[in-house]
């Protein structure tokens, strides 16, 4: 079942890989290219303009450094010799993308270690940079620069997946499967990242830092020192109408912005869920009694299930709003293509709903249990 586009019928595949690239592409690429040029060299004079004055909050500035220049600008499709369409051969503008290998193994665990440990490294280096410069807001920063960064990889998935669909005929649940897992994976390393460096800092005596860096995330949640920690997690109404509208969200944001929409909210929810469960589990930890192992089992035990379950509804949820966004784009109403594209995207999204609803039930239930008396 596809999700996306299927390859030209008229287009033979060569004997020698070739890039093919429209020139349609490269006459936008002429007109746009220029003037994001543009606005990515007056942003950088302003915000190097900034720091040399030392004021601490270029923002908005080192946001459009990141966001104008034009990534990704000329792309074709690479046919090999068996016929297979490999994923679109892209000349990127950012190094730090090209420090990623481009196969991914076919083998399911290396493949999740592979994407855990590239994602890990690539948001480490996001939030050094914004820290090293003393910026405030930092983690807002380091969001927009590892989403930049992870751009190249997820469109990469996206095309992988209509490979294996069309070209391949793997079968739509396989495909989305290993799409998923992927994402998955990504999402667990910039969780386990923003969780190191948090702990970092507080190890070293620059809590104070740690909650400037991360102001955007802890001035939103209402933390206090003792309170009983399974109280914070016990509502399930609010806690299901909350994933509910975050869901949406996500779905809204990746019908709208494709790929940099899923890879926005991954990012933004990994950053987080870190941080609050990094700080609450602090200070619970400051106030309890129960032993450092058992006091870590119980908090993993009580927040990774449902964790895991909510991101994956999420990620479901960004994928299938993905899918339904691009067969809008290349099918009529009435063909019969973009009914599969809309039924697939459908089930898709209809799980997502029930991975919510099973994710509310956890945080619910296990944290009131397991959590009890710290």
């Amino acid at each position: 079942m596809s999700f996306s586009h299927e390859p030209s019928k008229g287009l033979q595949p060569c004997h020698r890989p070739c890039i093919r690239t429209s020139r349609a592409m490269i006459q936008k690429m002429r007109i746009v290219s220029p003037w994001c040029t543009f606005v990515w060299i007056l942003s950088t004079c302003i915000v190097l303009y900034h720091i040399l004055r030392c004021e601490r909050e270029p923002f908005f500035c080192l946001i459009g450094v990141v966001c104008c220049w034009p990534d990704d600008s000329i792309c074709g499709f690479i046919w090999t010799k068996d016929g297979d369409l490999m994923a679109k051969k892209r000349f990127s503008t950012m190094m730090i993308s090209e420090w990623m290998t481009e196969d991914l193994s076919e083998h399911m665990g290396h493949r999740f270690g592979h994407l855990l440990s590239e994602s890990f490294v690539l948001m480490l280096i996001a939030l050094l940079f914004p820290f090293a410069l003393g910026l405030e807001q930092g983690g807002m920063i380091a969001l927009f620069l590892v989403s930049a960064s992870l751009m190249r990889r997820i469109q990469q998935l996206l095309d992988e997946n209509r490979n294996n669909i069309w070209v391949k005929q793997r079968g739509s649940w396989r495909s989305n499967r290993i799409s998923a897992m992927s994402v998955l994976a990504m999402f667990i390393g910039l969780f386990l990242a923003n969780i190191l460096f948090a702990s970092v800092l507080v190890a070293i005596g620059a809590e104070q830092r740690m909650k400037h860096f991360f102001d955007f995330v802890l001035k939103t949640e209402h933390l206090h020192a003792g309170q009983v920690l399974s109280a914070r997690f016990s509502s399930f109404g609010a806690i299901l109408a909350n994933n509910y509208i975050v869901l949406l969200t996500t779905y809204l944001l990746a019908f709208l912005y494709r790929a940099f929409g899923m890879v926005l909210v991954i990012c933004w929810n990994a950053c987080v869920w870190a941080v609050v469960l990094f700080s609450v589990f602090r200070m619970a930890w400051l106030h309890t009694k129960v032993s450092f192992f058992s006091f870590f089992g119980r908090a993993v035990g009580a927040m990774v299930p449902h964790l895991l379950l909510e991101a994956l509804a999420y990620i479901l949820a960004a994928l299938a709003a993905i899918f339904l966004s691009q067969g809008f784009s290349k099918y009529e109403a009435t063909d019969k293509r973009f009914q599969l594209v809309f039924r697939a995207s459908f089930w898709i999204g209809l799980f997502a709903c029930l991975m919510v609803l099973l994710a509310a039930g956890a945080e619910a239930l296990l944290p009131a249990w397991l959590l009890k008396g710290m």
